[in-house]
Formats: structure tokens, sequence, C-alpha cells
């Protein structure tokens, strides 16, 4: 479901599965001012829906671990992104590792961070 969404830019689906819980920590562990929390994702979402104009996301799942109701998903992912600066629209791409952490909230798997 993230990868679809992520691909079709749904952040309705992507809202969907985000914990009201969620916190990212932008990569940073000293430093909180890239932090923040459920509301947050409201600015990405807001850059996905506003300059984003496609994306491409391949994503291949390394990892799953689950512990009663926390999970971990790791993955390696590829994205291409077309995208709008000024007036003039350019292509993105990125490859990294990432992590999402999960925990299941009345009977649903819901995102802690990692979006």
């Amino acid at each position: 479901r993230y990868r679809v969404a992520m691909e079709q830019q749904d952040v309705a689906g992507l809202r969907s599965i985000a914990s009201r819980d969620y916190y990212e920590n932008g990569s940073t562990t000293t430093n909180a001012d890239d932090d923040y929390g459920y509301d947050g994702l409201e600015r990405v979402f807001a850059d996905l829906e506003n300059t984003v104009k496609a994306v491409k996301y391949k994503i291949e799942v390394t990892d799953i671990t689950i512990m009663g109701r926390s999970a971990t998903v790791n993955f390696d992912y590829e994205a291409q992104f077309l995208y709008t600066i000024g007036e003039r629209d350019q292509w993105g791409t990125k490859g990294d590792k990432n992590r999402l952490s999960l925990r299941k909230e009345k009977g649903v798997w819901r995102v802690l961070s990692g979006l």
C-alpha cells in the first residue's frame, strides 16, 4: 500500500497508514531541528501534492521483524520523481536503504516512522 500510494501521490492513502504517534528524526539523532511528528507530515504531503508531478518508486524488502504489536520493515529503494523548481520541470533520482517502524493499532498496522 505504501509503494502504490507513493507512486500515485495518494496523500489520503499515506495519511491512512500513518500512526497518530508518527515521529521522524530526519535520520539525524543529534540534531532535533529536522524532527517532526504526525502534524509535520502535512508539509511532506503538501510537497508531494504541489511540487512533485510524477513518482516511480521501486522497493525491495530485505527484512521484516515482528515482535508482538511492533514491527520493522527494512528495504532498499530506488525513486525517480518529476518535480518543478520555479517554472522548470526536472527529474530527480535517489536510492538508499530505509526502515519503516510499525505498530498494530486496533488490528491495523500503522507506520510510526520512515515514510
